[in-house]
């Protein structure tokens, strides 16, 4: 099992918030074009290219430096986290 170090143990929480806060600034987005509120929509997205910017430079930062880190969790969430993967993987091909 590979040992992060702890000077990049952070970066996957950080990785997360911003993955996360950039997901929630486009559905805020899609309720203001909903209503017609382009000004407020315009600043939405931009925020959320600015989280989701932020998100990948985190990202390639931590990888560039750790390297790939194979999920280590155990128990119930083992099994979650893997169905989730093969749902989430073919989308992506």
């Amino acid at each position: 099992m590979i040992q992060v170090p702890a000077q990049y143990a952070i970066y996957p929480v950080i990785d997360a918030a911003l993955n996360g806060t950039s997901a929630v600034l486009l559905l805020v987005g899609r309720s203001y074009i909903k209503r017609e509120r382009m000004a407020a929509h315009r600043a939405v997205m931009i925020a959320a290219v600015i989280a989701s910017a932020l998100f990948l430079t985190s990202y390639l930062y931590y990888h560039w430096h750790v390297g790939s880190v194979h999920f280590q969790g155990q128990g119930g969430s083992r099994p979650v986290y893997f169905t989730c993967l093969q749902v989430r993987t073919p989308a992506h091909s």
